[in-house]
């Protein structure tokens, strides 16, 4: 199992304009499996980088590749690979989180059997099972964070990404998601990206550091 990306470079608005932001240089990695953090100070090209990934955007040049392949991140094979877990702001609060996990799951194709099946282990891997009908809205921060963890695992990914996954929770809550994604880590590729360095310690294998769109540091934490 191997994600590489081979000089991937994204420009704003286009690279055929004369003022155009050079948001990600030359950007190479090789991934296998296990936790890589992201980090960087805001406009570094983290934001850039995830959004390519998951597909919201594609980048000007450069490739993709899983597992020596060239894929397209909008195509139905490299989605079903994907797990992909937002920021907090793209959850629904009116929804109870049986019905949020439904509509993920039947937006990824399964049955509904199967989405049941999917759904129950999931609220209990992620501690939430007694709050399966409760709607969302009432829920802490943390609570939130691990049901679109949950959200992410749908359909047992074999990429996981993760945006800002502690931002804005507890030091309990933190603890909590830290050991949720090193716990399902295993036979997968994890990529985090953070600004909270202390989230990496002694869960991410490697960091990858991005400034002003270079990539300055890839190495072992």
């Amino acid at each position: 199992m191997k994600l590489e990306l081979k000089n991937i470079n994204k420009y704003y608005p286009t690279m055929k304009h004369k003022n155009a932001l050079h948001a990600l240089v030359d950007i190479s990695l090789e991934l296998s499996e296990g936790i890589y953090g992201l980090t960087g100070q805001n406009g570094a090209g983290k934001s850039t980088l995830m959004q390519i990934l998951t597909g919201y955007l594609q980048a000007d040049t450069g490739q993709i590749l899983w597992d020596g392949k060239e894929v397209s991140t909008r195509s139905a094979s490299y989605k079903q690979l994907l797990g992909y877990m937002p920021q907090q702001q793209s959850i629904y609060d009116t929804q109870t989180c049986v019905q949020f996990l439904d509509y993920f799951g039947a937006m990824k194709g399964f049955s509904a059997k199967e989405r049941r099946r999917q759904i129950d282990a999931l609220l209990e891997e992620v501690h939430l099972s007694d709050k399966k009908n409760v709607r969302i809205g009432t829920l802490s921060g943390g609570m939130k964070q691990r049901l679109l963890f949950a959200q992410a695992l749908l359909g047992n990914p074999k990429l996981l990404l993760l945006d800002e996954p502690t931002a804005g929770v507890d030091p309990d809550e933190r603890v909590n998601l830290q050991e949720l994604i090193r716990t399902n880590s295993t036979g997968r590729i994890v990529l985090l990206s953070t600004h909270i360095l202390s989230d990496l310690e002694g869960l991410a294998k490697e960091e990858i550091h991005l400034d002003h769109g270079h990539l300055v540091r890839f190495i072992g934490s």
